[in-house]
Parts: C-alpha cells; sequence; structure tokens
C-alpha cells in the first residue's frame, strides 16, 4: 500500500521516528491506524533495531485499521495481522473502528 517506498527505506523512516521518540522520552511506542502489515513489519524491525542499541526493550503496542470489506486495506484480516505480529512481544494489539459502529455490531442495528 505504500507505493513508491522501499522496505528498507520504511525501516530507515521508522527508526528515525522511534529515535527521535525515544530520545524525547517516549515510555512506550504506538503503532496505530495500521492499513498495511508491510508498515507494521517495517516499523517493528526499526524499533527491534533500536532495542538492540539502547540495550533495553521498548513496550510497543499496534493499532491496526479494518475496512468495511473485513480486512485491511492491502486486504489482510484481523487474524493474518495477528499472525504477522505475534512474535514481536506487543504489550497490546487491537483495531481502531475505521469503519464505524455500524459494522461492528450489527446485532444492534436500529430502523431508521
Amino acid at each position: 500500500m505504500t507505493g513508491g517506498v522501499t522496505f528498507p527505506q520504511l525501516i530507515d523512516n521508522y527508526y528515525e521516528q522511534a529515535r527521535g521518540l525515544v530520545d524525547g522520552g517516549a515510555d512506550m511506542l504506538l503503532i496505530e491506524t495500521a492499513q498495511d502489515t508491510r508498515n507494521v513489519k517495517a516499523a517493528l524491525l526499526a524499533i527491534g533495531k533500536l532495542e538492540r542499541e539502547i540495550g533495553r526493550t521498548i513496550p510497543k503496542m499496534v493499532s491496526g485499521t479494518i475496512e468495511p470489506m473485513g480486512s485491511m486495506l492491502a486486504g489482510q484480516t484481523a487474524d493474518a495481522l495477528w499472525t504477522s505480529v505475534e512474535h514481536a512481544g506487543l504489550l497490546s494489539i487491537g483495531l481502531n473502528c475505521a469503519t464505524g459502529p455500524e459494522f461492528h455490531d450489527r446485532s444492534h442495528s436500529h430502523p431508521a
């Protein structure tokens, strides 16, 4: 989904952001509104590089975005996202509500 950017460039850019946040005093990092597992994986690799450099674990969380068709924009399902990141030692993983509440709880829909 990230056109014109290589995977190594993604890692480098996420590393720069993570480094700045941690140097500025951030206690944890949130990879959020992720619409493509490729970006999440690049961010996690960048954070892993930073963790090795500073010699400590940085608590990290991921928040993915599921669209009305039931998957991320790049086509991964919530299950596929979890499978891709379960090894990363995350503090949390969640989904934000790009689809709106009506998509998530159709059992309580009200007639107009």
